[in-house]
């Protein structure tokens, strides 16, 4: 999602045939554009079977240039590798967004998940809201709010992941936690043997979120650090936070041990 004052925004989807090394449709694409000298806001591209999809966006003020006139630049240099192109005018002036890629999918494990993306103000709203209505209990609905989300990362890798180590799903779910925004998880050390785990994580979006309030510690993030170890060992677990950057720690830490 892009927003920028006085742009014309056009986006625009082109699925084509994959024929590598003969033709590169993000290529072709890159040169269409070139040649009108339009600079490309941005640029996605993703594979699927014989499939390429690539997703550009284009800012036409000032250009004289209307989509229609790329769509048949686009369906000329493409020939028979098109597939189909679509193009999309941004809602407002100087607003766009991949209006078709909803609903946004993660591929986690062996399911493809809708994925909701929201601002850490909207994370803020909440915990707020919650610290406001239920008071401390707040923090224990927030546990077991990420122990769930924890659960079900490990129960993805799991199932996508028949015949892997321990340490194999771990990694997969820990870097999941990343990938979906929570946390940077800087280092993690997985002590089977003693059945300790030690996660160390920056950009914490809980820090993010509750930095203006009084209180202190990750209860969403120890939730899910907890869940995830839970899941993939099948015993309960607990989890202490010893270090957290709103007490002015350079790492929120996190220390995973069986519980009693």
């Amino acid at each position: 999602m892009r927003y920028a004052e006085g742009k014309d925004f056009v986006g625009f989807e082109v699925t084509s045939r994959l024929k590598l090394p003969e033709f590169s449709s993000t290529a072709v694409l890159v040169r269409i554009f070139n040649e009108e000298n339009i600079r490309l806001t941005a640029m996605s591209r993703h594979t699927w079977e014989d499939e390429i999809v690539d997703f550009v966006i284009v800012d036409l003020a000032g250009t004289g240039k209307t989509p229609e006139y790329f769509v048949q630049k686009i369906q000329e240099r493409f020939g028979g590798h098109l597939i189909d192109v679509r193009w999309a005018e941004a809602p407002a002036e100087g607003f766009i967004y991949d209006m078709f890629a909803f609903p946004l999918i993660a591929r986690l494990g062996v399911d493809d998940v809708p994925v909701v993306i929201f601002p850490v103000t909207s994370l803020r709203s909440l915990i707020e809201g919650m610290i406001k209505e239920y008071g401390d209990q707040s923090f224990f609905i927030l546990w077991e709010l990420g122990f769930n989300i924890g659960s079900s990362y490990a129960e993805h890798w799991i199932s996508a992941m028949k015949g892997k180590s321990m340490r194999n799903k771990l990694e997969a779910a820990v870097r999941t936690v990343q990938a979906l925004g929570w946390c940077v998880v800087d280092s993690y050390d997985a002590d089977f043997e003693n059945d300790i785990y030690i996660f160390r994580v920056t950009h914490c979006l809980e820090c993010e979120a509750a930095k203006h309030t009084t209180e202190q510690g990750c209860s969403l993030l120890s939730g899910i650090f907890t869940g995830i170890v839970s899941k993939l060992r099948n015993q309960a677990y607990k989890a202490t936070e010893i270090c957290c950057t709103r007490k002015g720690d350079e790492f929120c830490i996190f220390k995973v041990e069986r519980s009693p």
